[in-house]
């Protein structure tokens, strides 16, 4: 479930995300989430909170002076 409303918020953003959505594409009622999650936004905290950021910073060069 997380999965589908991570990919539900990346393609639609915040302010079109629903639990609507995010049912239909797990295949199941929206009371099915709403038993898990009960509300948008504590789907939307749990969905955010579970990314993984593995992404390295970029390397910008040595920043001491000489």
């Amino acid at each position: 479930m997380l999965t589908c409303a991570q990919q539900v918020l990346a393609e639609q953003g915040f302010a079109q995300f629903t639990m609507d959505e995010v049912a239909a594409r797990i295949g199941a009622s929206k009371a099915t989430v709403y038993r898990r999650w009960s509300s948008r936004t504590e789907l939307l905290a749990a969905a955010i909170s579970s990314l993984e950021w593995n992404t390295a910073a970029p390397d910008t060069g040595c920043c001491a002076r000489t």
